[in-house]
Parts: structure tokens; C-alpha cells; sequence
């Protein structure tokens, strides 16, 4: 694997300092375990009941297939954390959604609120559970922002170009850290989709273009890349642990194997 750097310029959409992306070497992953039942509390539980509100299960949609175990834990945790930020991101911020180990199933309580009570429930939480989409695509700097224009950390973007990358060609994103570039994020691509990455690295060089990262229609990360790269890469940068943590998990978002069915809903009104 060739390790070349490419110096970006200008900031992921995560944090406010200058950050670097380059090809890795070999890492390990952290997996997780289901050690324990992670049910919404009783207390959640019950002011739903007593108050009103949402509670739903949510199980793993495999079509049938079989599920590694380890894969079935980071999907579910993956999940977990997506359907808690989609949740905030629709300024609902009083809510429980866990994973009951003994089912494997995402358990979700909701609270009635101003936020909630107008909301058709299901539609609710089915707008929760769409599997994202995860894009590569040249992005150019914009003075304002227009229509059509992304905003990243106070700059402007617009798109250009064609979708030079997709979720498929991913293979995973995690945080990691080490003594040298502290807390960065780690990119892993699928043969196929290290060889796009190396093309579409190499033709953005030749003017120093901007590489937009998004996920559905959200631009996430707008690095400048300089150089071409090959194989996997890392986004290094002054991060905290949080701020990788959560760019890592947007990325995988876009690139998980399975979606979630809706097994029950309960709609309680007081």
C-alpha cells in the first residue's frame, strides 16, 4: 500500500481546525458486545404511560439472510446512535431508544411533547429508520450561500461534477487514535472502491479540488485534496474523541448492510 500525504486545508464539517487526510496502515477494530439488557427505562416507560406519547420496537430487516454476530452488535449500536441524532436533528431531545440484548430489537419511548403531539406517529418513526446515503463528490467554493450551496464550517460550497464515489464502495469508518495524530478517523474502501478513490483523488489534484463527503443530502466533511491517494486513508486532525467518534459513525451510516422493519408501535394518548 503507497503512503502518500494529502494536506487539506480546510476543516471537516466536525470540528474547526485544519485537518489532514493520508492512506493508513493496518488497524484493529473495536468491537462492541451485547453484554446486558439496555431496555428504556422503567421510569421512561412510565411517564409515557401516565402522560402520553410513542413507544415502538424496531427489528433487524435481514431478508432472510444469515447475521454475523459481531456484524449484528455494530449494526445495532450503529443504529442506535443514528436514530438518537435523527431524532434531535428534529428537535425532539425527550426520548429513550436502546437495544434489548435479549431480542436484539431497538426499543424506542417518546414522551408526548409540543414537538410530538401533531406528528402522525408511525410516519414518525418510520422517517427514523430510512438507511441512509452515503457520496463522494467534487465540491467548488462558493463567495455566499446560493441556492443549491452546502455551508461547512462557515464556508460555502456548491456541487460539480458526478458522484465520484458511493456507499458500496466503502468497507468501514471508525475512530481511532494514536500518539502521533492524535484522535483521527480511519477509511476503509473495497478493492473496487480504492481504486475509484485513487482515480478520483488523482484528477481533483491536478486544481486542488474540494472533496465533498455526503450523507443523503447533508454535506459533512470538504477537505482540499493535493495529492493523489491510494488504498484506505485517515482524517486526522485536532479532534477530539467525540468528533471522530460521530464522523465515523455518519460514514458507516451510509454504508450499513441492513435496514430496520417496524414490529409494533403503541400510541398513547392522556
Amino acid at each position: 500500500m503507497s503512503v502518500i500525504l494529502i494536506t487539506v486545508v480546510i476543516s471537516a464539517c466536525t470540528s474547526n481546525t485544519a485537518t489532514n487526510l493520508s492512506s493508513s496502515g493496518t488497524q484493529t477494530d473495536q468491537a462492541k458486545s451485547l453484554t446486558a439488557t439496555n431496555a428504556p427505562t422503567n421510569a421512561m416507560i412510565d411517564r409515557v404511560q401516565l402522560n402520553g406519547g410513542i413507544l415502538a420496537t424496531l427489528q433487524i430487516d435481514d431478508n432472510g439472510e444469515m447475521i454475523d454476530s459481531a456484524e449484528k452488535t455494530k449494526f445495532l449500536f450503529a443504529y442506535k446512535n443514528i436514530i438518537s441524532n435523527r431524532l434531535e436533528g428534529l428537535g425532539i431531545l425527550d426520548f429513550s431508544v436502546a437495544i434489548e440484548a435479549s431480542t436484539e430489537n431497538l426499543k424506542i419511548a417518546i414522551p408526548k411533547s409540543e414537538k410530538t403531539v401533531n406528528r402522525d406517529a408511525k410516519k414518525l418513526i418510520e422517517s427514523l429508520i430510512f438507511v441512509s446515503r452515503l457520496y463522494f463528490q467534487e465540491v467548488k467554493l462558493v463567495q455566499k450561500a446560493i441556492a443549491g450551496s452546502y455551508t461547512c464550517d462557515g464556508a460555502n460550497y456548491k456541487k460539480t461534477g458526478s458522484v465520484l464515489l458511493e456507499s458500496h464502495d466503502f468497507s468501514n469508518a471508525t475512530s481511532e487514535y494514536n500518539v502521533n495524530d492524535g484522535n483521527y478517523v480511519w477509511l476503509r474502501f473495497t478493492d473496487a472502491g480504492a481504486a475509484k478513490f485513487s482515480t478520483a483523488t488523482a484528477s481533483l489534484a491536478t486544481h486542488n479540488g474540494f472533496l465533498g463527503i455526503f450523507m443523503d443530502d447533508d454535506l459533512i466533511s470538504a477537505p482540499i485534496v493535493e495529492r493523489q491517494i491510494t488504498g484506505d486513508a485517515i482524517i486526522t486532525g485536532k479532534f477530539t474523541a467525540q468528533q471522530t467518534g460521530d464522523l465515523a459513525e455518519k460514514i458507516r451510516s451510509g454504508n450499513l448492510p441492513f435496514s430496520f422493519k417496524l414490529l409494533s408501535i403503541e400510541v398513547l394518548s392522556r
